[in-house]
């Protein structure tokens, strides 16, 4: 599998020597998957399926990326909370 072919060597691409399938998810394909990574934060099918709408040209990474973010969002805020105002 690959996700760039094109660093793949060059000989190895010729007709004949693999099977090439281009795959192109539909927006419930990926609406599906983007679900998915999100399960475990409850976060509903109705808000994965309005952000996969706001960007639909994003591929899947984006959407993992997303999700990251919201994480370090999350240890941020958690973390202010032990920190001590600085002297003025």
């Amino acid at each position: 599998t690959g996700n760039d072919l094109s660093t793949l060597y060059a000989p190895l691409l010729r007709d004949g020597r693999m099977e090439k399938f281009y795959w192109a998810p539909s927006r419930a394909d990926i609406a599906d998957m983007v679900h998915a990574m999100f399960r475990d934060d409850d976060v509903t099918r109705t808000t994965v399926e309005r952000l996969v709408e706001a960007y639909p040209l994003q591929p899947l990474d984006f959407f993992g990326a997303i999700r990251g973010r919201m994480y370090d969002g999350a240890i941020q805020q958690w973390t202010r909370r032990f920190v001590s105002p600085a002297p003025a």
